[in-house]
């Protein structure tokens, strides 16, 4: 259901969402629904989200780290991690052999604060 107001939003606020106009009337461009489509996916998976809010609250691990606090397997959290990455909200670092990721707040933060404008412009009915 999530994903169909998703889906109805992209088409009746298209418009308003690609240009809106700050406060001091300059126009701004909004990014492609496409990538909040793509962000909301990959939030859209309770084990993602623990993976954000793990990361949110202890800042830099490796895959062997954040598996330590799941009962899935190691590929099953690579695999998560992928389509977090994939969708900007985690970054990676390579260390070695390790890889350590991190969230990146600024960007879900910003893409949130997006979407929440662009809806917020859309008619009520």
């Amino acid at each position: 259901m999530f994903l169909t107001k998703i889906f109805l939003f992209r088409y009746t606020c298209i418009n308003r969402f690609t240009h809106v106009y700050a406060s001091n009337g300059t126009s701004m461009q909004r990014p492609d629904p496409e990538d909040i489509i793509h962000l909301m996916t990959a939030l859209g998976e309770p084990a993602r989200l623990r993976i954000l809010f793990l990361l949110g609250e202890k800042g830099t691990l490796n895959v062997g780290d954040i598996a330590g606090f799941f009962t899935m397997s190691r590929p099953a959290i690579s695999h998560h991690l992928k389509v977090l990455k994939d969708a900007g909200v985690l970054r990676s670092e390579k260390s070695g052999q390790e890889v350590y990721y991190h969230l990146d707040r600024d960007h879900v933060v910003a893409a949130l604060r997006e979407l929440a404008d662009a809806v917020a412009l859309c008619k009520e009915e």
